[in-house]
């Protein structure tokens, strides 16, 4: 096996870390291996060695350290008991720096390479993100249901800007926030404008990114140093359709699919890749691999997935009587197999097809950071902003571990439940975490539903927060939240769910454009004193309500 280390990445780790703005290590030959490891040369910022790497066992804290080590310009060997070794290229023009082992015990699971970095001038960076930030949510639909509005603005004239601005939905979804926005400023909506007017705002009150759904002006983004988070153009409406009956997810064996991915990637990652301000890339949002087996399983040969599957059942049975009899099936053949619709019914076949998903997601996983790190090696991928019934999966969490630098959780939740993060973890690895999506809505004095956690007020709105945001920080693997949303849902629901949306309190300010005042106020203050908690300087807050200290 072999073990590539992208150095532009770890550098952007690094940079990730600073407060002050990001540390930058230029040129490449201020790299170079030492006895130690590879050494950086930070210019004033110092000197750093990431250290050469040593065997992990199955425990974290089961490690074998090399006994000998042989440098020669930017090669090294690294050579542990008995035969095992392990060698270290550095390629500085790629950028890279490979780890291949050689002779390596059973035992063994993993490699562990660190550096340190010393804290009395690298500020940590907790990731106070906002998802949605910009006019989303708040856009209702208005076609066919016109009479139910007490008035509705003309499409034409003072507020033709706050209609949808994609052509299909403009003459049928209406922004009321923006409706009240262009009353208040008298001017027409303005993405730049909005974009500037929200970061300045958001930043008094303590956040400090963008999250999912970003919105808004890149070029003011960057002019208000304002960091974000990305997505990956992976999306059905990107030209990746999803396996039938499988939410979010497309089919990692087609040809068709991975070279539209490479041809993807090669146009819209290497304009940001440079991007300081960019915090890293989501991959897709809520996919539910959970529905992997039995969509694949009722699919026909047409899908390379299926012709895949039965390629692996023909590999491991050889004879289809030995299938025929494992899966309870009558199929003539395996192209019988690949064909048809199966039925997942007994326990082998269960078994073959958790199986089958381990593949399909190595199959993905790998495609993706492979084409990823061609067209951009300095950013982070930070996952698929699992829902808790596909995060809770060994399988799963492991290739998240595998290929992702961080895993994304939509964590909603009143108490943390320590035993499922607890699994979630331990399967993971030592990835960090991102909750990267939650909110607490107050129906009493919004007007509005509930949908997420349900409170009395817009102080327990705040409460919620800095319980939850704390106890976050606090756990030492979570290393920043989203919340969700900046503007609360529209009255009459969000308009890509027609006439059934979510109308919840979501937001941290009105669709009148008016903040939650109370709310905010306790929100400042987990926000502008996070990194005592995170430092363990001080406990997390505890919000004095039983559904936040039990276990739900």
């Amino acid at each position: 096996m072999k073990c590539v280390l992208f150095i532009a990445l770890l550098l952007t780790r690094v940079s990730l870390l600073s407060a002050e703005g990001p540390i930058t290590f230029e040129p490449k030959s201020s790299l170079h291996l030492t006895q130690e490891g590879l050494l950086v040369e930070a210019g004033s910022a110092g000197q750093f060695t990431l250290n050469y790497p040593v065997l992990v066992g199955a425990r974290w804290d089961d490690v074998r350290k090399p006994i000998g080590k042989k440098v020669s310009g930017d090669t090294a060997t690294l050579q542990f008991d008995g035969p095992t070794r392990i060698e270290v290229v550095w390629q500085p023009v790629e950028g890279t720096l490979t780890f291949t082992p050689i002779d390596v015990p059973a035992g063994v699971k993993s490699l562990r390479a660190d550096m340190l970095i010393d804290f009395s001038y690298v500020n940590a960076f907790f990731h106070l993100g906002i998802c949605g930030f910009g006019p989303c949510d708040d856009y209702t639909y208005i076609a066919g249901r016109e009479r139910v509005y007490e008035w509705l603005p003309a499409r034409e004239g003072e507020f033709a800007s706050a209609y949808h601005p994609d052509a299909y939905w403009n003459s049928q979804a209406l922004s009321f926030h923006l409706v009240n926005t262009i009353r208040k400023t008298g001017t027409p909506y303005d993405p730049a404008a909005y974009t500037a007017r929200m970061i300045e705002r958001v930043r008094k009150w303590g956040f400090n990114s963008i999250g999912a759904f970003i919105g808004g002006e890149a070029g003011v983004r960057r002019l208000k140093n304002f960091p974000y988070v990305a997505h990956l153009p992976l999306s059905t409406w990107e030209g990746f359709p999803d396996v039938p009956g499988a939410h979010g997810i497309f089919d990692p064996f087609s040809d068709e699919l991975r070279e539209h991915c490479d041809k993807l990637f090669a146009e819209r990652l290497p304009p940001a890749a440079a991007d300081p301000l960019v915090i890293g890339y989501f991959l897709a949002n809520e996919p539910l691999w959970e529905e992997i087996p039995g969509a694949v399983a009722a699919l026909d040969s047409s899908h390379p997935c299926k012709r895949r599957l039965a390629t692996m059942l023909e590999e491991k049975y050889k004879t289809i009587e030995a299938y025929n009899r494992a899966w309870e099936t009558p199929q003539g053949s395996f192209a019988e197999v690949a064909t048809r619709a199966l039925s997942v019914k007994t326990a082998s076949a269960k078994k073959d097809m958790q199986q089958f998903t381990g593949m399909f997601l190595e199959a993905y996983f790998r495609l993706v950071r492979e084409t990823f790190h061609k067209y951009d090696k300095n950013h982070l991928l930070i996952g698929n902003r699992f829902q808790p019934g596909t995060i809770n999966n060994e399988t799963v969490c492991q290739l998240s571990g595998k290929y992702m630098d961080l895993v994304s959780f939509n964590y909603y939740a009143y108490g943390f439940d320590a035993e499922l993060l607890g699994r979630i973890r331990g399967w993971m690895g030592d990835r960090p975490m991102f909750f990267s999506e939650f909110y607490f809505s107050s129906p009493p004095d919004s007007g509005l539903t509930g949908g997420g956690k349900d409170l009395s007020s817009q102080r327990a709105r705040g409460l919620a927060y800095r319980h939850y945001v704390e106890h976050a920080a606090a756990l030492g693997y979570v290393v920043g939240i989203e919340w969700f949303t900046l503007v609360d849902q529209a009255t009459t629901g969000r308009f890509f769910e027609k006439y059934n949306g979510e109308a919840a309190n979501t937001g941290l300010i009105s669709v009148a454009d008016r903040p939650w005042k109370t709310m905010l106020e306790e929100m400042l203050k987990t926000n502008s004193d996070i990194y005592k908690v995170f430092f363990g300087e001080r406990p997390p807050f505890v919000f004095d309500d039983p559904r936040f200290t039990a276990k739900k």
